[in-house]
């Protein structure tokens, strides 16, 4: 079985030598951290098993990182964040669903129970207009999480009616 050669960064400049030092120092980021370490350990001339060992990494991240850093340089070593899972809610599903969560349940003529939880809202599926909510259901707590943070943002007196749509 032949052995894999060695993968090690290119030549770098004595400025951008550097530059990858001050990174390792200051990188508030942990991924640009620790990829700019993998670089700069790179760079000394150490091998992938070296740094896989001392870096607690696999040796795919570590040949992923260096192949990156000779393609694109200094700009392989910022995470590429996405944009997530698309949202199964719309906006104005979302509001709906907030609106009706800062009532009180006792404003829809439910006495069953006093307060609202993320379980009754998606079971009852409840609308303005007293159908059902369109665009998903009130799903996991994250999603309703939303709710919570704008509920300030329209306070309510108590005893007040339900929102006029």
């Amino acid at each position: 079985m032949a052995r894999q050669p060695s993968v090690f960064v290119r030549s770098l400049t004595m400025e951008g030598g550097r530059r990858l030092q001050k990174i390792s120092r200051t990188a508030k980021d942990p991924i640009k951290l620790r990829r700019a370490i993998v670089v700069l350990m790179s760079a000394q001339g150490q091998s992938v098993k070296d740094i896989t060992s001392l870096m607690q990494v696999s040796d795919d991240y570590v040949r992923d990182v260096i192949h990156a850093f000779n393609e694109q340089g200094f700009e392989a070593l910022h995470p590429k964040w996405n944009g997530g899972r698309p949202k199964t809610i719309d906006e104005q599903t979302r509001e709906r669903i907030c609106l009706i969560a800062r009532t009180s349940p006792a404003d829809w003529k439910i006495t069953a129970f006093s307060t609202w939880s993320l379980a009754k809202l998606a079971e009852l599926g409840l609308t303005p207009d007293g159908g059902h909510l369109t665009g998903g259901t009130a799903g996991p707590a994250g999603r309703m999480s939303v709710c919570r943070a704008n509920a300030s943002s329209t306070p309510r007196s108590i005893g007040s009616s339900p929102p006029a749509w």
